[in-house]
């Protein structure tokens, strides 16, 4: 399955981990976000065997460490680059973090499925990612690592924007177009992977 992709780049993980301890904020940032998913990858497959009754809980809070972690890489790229980060975006994505801390934890409970919110973060991450990406774009010989990793999530972020916009809808259809759908997904989930594989791999070259 393409879930299992994860554990690609978390193993270069350690690789780095285990002969590199000069590393900058981006890459530390970079290092623990691969990790963490990579766990909850294998958390998972306890939840699919039936060892664990509901996963909500886990994915609420993976989609906000998801949404903060990229908030704060792209940032640091931006930063990198001396461009201010428009202050629209960082009041809306604080907001953001705010209303779907409350939300999950007051409002409903940390085991409800937080659709919207998920749409939302994913939204966002595609227009800061491309924010990022085109100043990237404007500045010569920048990181190859850093580079490959903005489009990497762009372009993962963009292309599984209507799966997750439609996810309720194919979920209730049990037929070839979900099967389809998952097919595309798994895909895709190889080909980010691979992505941040190989901007692992760059990002000391």
């Amino acid at each position: 399955m393409g879930f299992y992709s994860y554990y690609i780049p978390f193993l270069l993980v350690i690789k780095i981990l285990l002969t590199n301890s000069n590393l900058y904020k981006f890459d530390r940032l970079l290092l623990f976000f691969i990790s963490y998913n990579a766990v909850i990858v294998f958390i998972e497959q306890f939840y699919l065997f039936g060892k664990i009754e509901n996963f909500n809980p886990i994915y609420n809070i993976q989609t906000i460490l998801d949404f903060y972690i990229l908030y704060l890489l792209m940032k640091s790229i931006i930063d990198e680059i001396k461009s201010s980060l428009n202050l629209f975006f960082k009041i809306t994505s604080f907001l953001f973090i705010i209303l779907f801390v409350l939300d999950t934890f007051f409002i409903r409970d940390l085991s409800s499925n937080n659709y919207f919110e998920t749409i939302i973060a994913k939204f966002l991450i595609i227009i800061l990612s491309f924010y990022t990406s085109y100043l990237i774009e404007l500045k010569e010989n920048y990181n190859k690592g850093r580079k490959i990793f903005v489009h990497t999530i762009l372009i993962y972020s963009f292309t599984t924007f209507s799966i997750s916009l439609f996810e309720e809808y194919y979920r209730s259809k049990e037929n070839d177009q979900l099967f389809v759908t998952w097919i595309v997904l798994f895909l895709l989930t190889i080909l980010y992977n691979l992505g941040l594989t190989i901007s692992l791999w760059k990002l000391k070259r």
